[in-house]
């Protein structure tokens, strides 16, 4: 069985083992900072000081016991060139590993969500504040910039809320775990080991993703 860890009234957080802890986020505010092929002539968006153009992405604000940042991106299928890898062609949404595509769906929201031109209508954005969703959080190798903490991802896909959700959102991921090749499942449960002997409890504030609480997935 999980271990409920830290102040679960405040945090909501579950630590199942091998690196890999769930919690409860709330959304507070969403802005659709997708670049749509169907929308040639809207503004183009892009991210980073390299100037990265997402394809989908979701830029929210979140509750998860910190108010935070969350970054939701998703992919489009294209038709491309088998020797260059040049775009030919748009086919639609991607569907396998998309964020924003599982976050939509899992929030109840997926009727209706896409207009003609495959955008995300106003009616998905408008109900997304307030909505609250399961996001699982993995492990990986040591992190010079955590002061030998260790390192946390955000898994693309979330659950929405029902009873069992981190269950069945952990066993998703391990089906798929021994692929990601960053996830390390030793490194956090010997961090806490140590931590324990030094009579500290875990705490998820602890491990906030990023400048200025930013997290990706």
């Amino acid at each position: 069985m999980p271990k409920n860890l830290g102040d679960n009234s405040i945090s909501n957080t579950r630590y199942f083992g091998k690196g890999v802890f769930t919690d409860k986020c709330r959304i507070i505010t969403v802005e659709d900072f997708s670049n749509y092929p169907k929308k040639p002539n809207s503004e183009v968006k892009s991210m980073g000081a390299n100037g990265w153009q997402p394809e989908l992405c979701l830029k929210l604000v979140i509750d998860s016991g910190i108010e935070m940042k969350m970054n939701v991106l998703g992919n489009y299928n294209w038709k491309t060139d088998p020797v260059s890898g040049k775009k030919l062609s748009y086919l639609g949404w991607k569907k396998a590993g998309n964020g924003v595509q599982n976050l939509i769906f899992e929030l109840g929201l997926g009727e209706g969500a896409v207009n003609d031109d495959d955008s995300i209508a106003q009616k998905v954005l408008n109900a997304m504040p307030g909505k609250e969703f399961i996001r699982l959080r993995y492990c990986q190798t040591k992190d010079k910039d955590y002061e030998g903490k260790p390192s946390f991802q955000t898994w693309y896909a979330v659950s929405g809320l029902y009873e069992g959700a981190e269950e069945d959102l952990v066993a998703k991921f391990n089906k798929v775990s021994a692929k990601i090749k960053k996830y390390d499942p030793l490194h956090f449960d010997d961090y806490n080991e140590e931590q324990k002997v030094k009579g500290d409890s875990f705490n998820p504030k602890d491990f906030a993703p990023g400048s200025e609480n930013e997290d990706i997935i």
